[in-house]
């Protein structure tokens, strides 16, 4: 097998070299251009826990955009985010904090509006849905699951007494007599409408 020089060595080297400082230029090219292309847009909101510079925002469930800067918009929180420019969001479009995973991590969703003008870069939101507050979400659910105990206990505590017990029975007898009566009705109707029907039937032969 013959031998490399050292030269050749050397030269094949630098066309390595220099083939991948190509390529790793043009992909920061790519991502520069990119960047140029990014549409930014805001919103504002009564509170952006939860929300951070790189959180993600979406479209029809699919990544458009990130969070660039959140800064105080009077008592509210102002987030700023950019967007492929190739997408077009209707200005009627509703922007929200979402939720994902039992984490709870947290994400901007556009759900598009029906206008047929599209927002342009600097235009803010003004149709939004602030996030639910999770702390708010578990104590009304805390309190919903009170609340059933203290019934569960009512009716167990009811239910556990001889006269209780002794109604319920009164109750399940009663209504076992009324539907024999009935059922007992409905068969006695069923003959007599036959005899009935016999009846007509030689009248009219």
């Amino acid at each position: 097998m013959r031998n490399f020089s050292t030269e050749a060595k050397v030269g094949a080297f630098f066309v390595v070299v220099f083939g991948l400082i190509a390529w790793i230029s043009t992909k920061l090219g790519d991502y520069g251009f990119e960047e140029a292309r990014a549409m930014t847009l805001s919103a504002t909101f009564n509170t952006a826990a939860g929300v951070s510079e790189g959180t993600k925002v979406n479209l029809a469930g699919i990544k458009i955009g990130v969070v660039k800067d959140i800064e105080l918009d009077g008592p509210r929180a102002r987030i700023i985010f950019t967007i492929r420019s190739s997408v077009k969001i209707p200005e009627d479009s509703q922007v929200s904090i979402q939720t994902f995973g039992f984490l709870g991590q947290r994400y901007l969703e556009i759900m598009p509006g029906s206008s047929n003008r599209t927002m342009d870069d600097g235009e803010h939101f003004y149709n939004v849905e602030d996030a639910q507050d999770i702390s708010q979400l578990t104590a009304n659910l805390g309190h919903i699951s009170e609340d059933i105990k203290a019934v569960t206990g009512n009716l167990r505590a009811v239910m556990g007494t001889p006269d209780a017990q002794q109604s319920m029975q009164e109750i399940f007898e009663a209504f076992n007599a009324i539907t024999t009566s009935l059922a007992s009705t409905l068969e006695a109707n069923e003959r007599n409408m036959d005899q009935i029907m016999g009846n007509l039937n030689k009248f009219t032969t």
